[in-house]
C-alpha cells in the first residue's frame, strides 16, 4: 500500500507552495518563513534531490514527499476529505518482475522461453493457440475533415480478417515517400491502443 501517486506530487506541491501561511513538514528543506519564490525553488530542489530516490513506488523518498505535501495541508488548516482522518488515500499496486518460468511461445516448429520474449504488462494470464495474421502497423485512422493537407485514410485492417486469430503488428507508424507520417493527428501508436484495436477487429 502506498501514498499519493507520484504524478500528483508535482502539481500539488506547486499549487500549495504559492499559498501564504504554508509550513513545511519534516524533512523541511526551506526555512520556516522564506518568501514564496524561495519556498518554491527550495521545494523543487527537494523533490528532485537524490534523497527522494526519484519518488518511485515503494521508496522511502515517495513517502517523504507525500508527508512534505501533507505538511502544507496542515499549514493551511485544510480538513481531510469526508470520512477520512488523514490527507492520505491508499491504493494497491501490482508489481510485475518477470513472466512465469512456465510461459512459452511457439511459432511453427520454433519454441521460445521467457528469456527470448517480453510480455507486455497488460497481457492476459492465459493460454492461446491460433493462426497468425500480419496487420502491418496495426492502425486504422480516417481524417476528420477532407482537405488537400490531410493524409489520406489509412487502414491496416482493410480486407484482413483477424477474427479468432493472432494479429502481428509492427511498432511505430507508416510514412510516405517523403518521410512524412501517413496518419492524421492525434496518433495512437502505443502498444495498448494497437492491442485494443486488434481486439475490436476480433483478434
Amino acid at each position: 500500500m502506498r501514498r499519493l501517486p507520484p504524478h500528483l506530487l508535482g502539481s500539488l506541491s506547486i499549487l500549495l507552495l504559492f499559498l501564504p501561511g504554508c509550513q513545511p513538514f519534516s524533512p523541511p528543506p526551506p526555512t520556516l518563513q522564506p518568501a514564496a519564490p524561495d519556498i518554491l525553488q527550495k521545494s523543487v530542489y527537494y523533490f528532485a534531490s537524490p534523497d527522494l530516490e526519484g519518488r518511485g513506488l515503494g521508496t522511502a523518498g515517495l513517502d517523504n514527499a507525500a508527508h512534505y505535501i501533507a505538511g502544507y495541508f496542515r499549514g493551511l488548516a485544510l480538513q481531510p476529505p469526508p470520512g477520512q482522518d488523514s490527507y492520505f488515500q491508499t491504493f494497491t499496486k501490482t508489481y510485475v518482475t518477470a513472466p512465469s518460468p512456465q510461459s512459452f511461445l511457439k511459432l511453427a516448429d520454433a519454441a521460445y522461453t521467457p528469456a527470448d520474449f517480453v510480455p507486455l504488462t497488460f497481457s492476459a494470464e492465459t493460454s492461446f493457440d491460433a493462426p497468425v495474421v500480419f496487420v502491418g502497423y496495426g492502425l486504422t485512422q480516417r481524417p476528420q475533415t477532407s482537405s488537400a493537407t490531410q493524409p489520406s485514410p489509412y487502414d491496416d485492417y482493410a480486407g484482413v480478417n483477424v477474427t479468432g486469430k493472432i494479429a502481428l503488428a509492427m511498432a511505430l507508424e507508416p510514412h510516405d515517400e517523403k518521410g512524412r507520417s501517413r496518419l492524421a493527428f492525434p496518433r495512437t501508436l502505443d502498444a495498448r491502443s494497437k492491442a485494443r484495436l486488434a481486439a475490436q477487429h476480433g483478434a
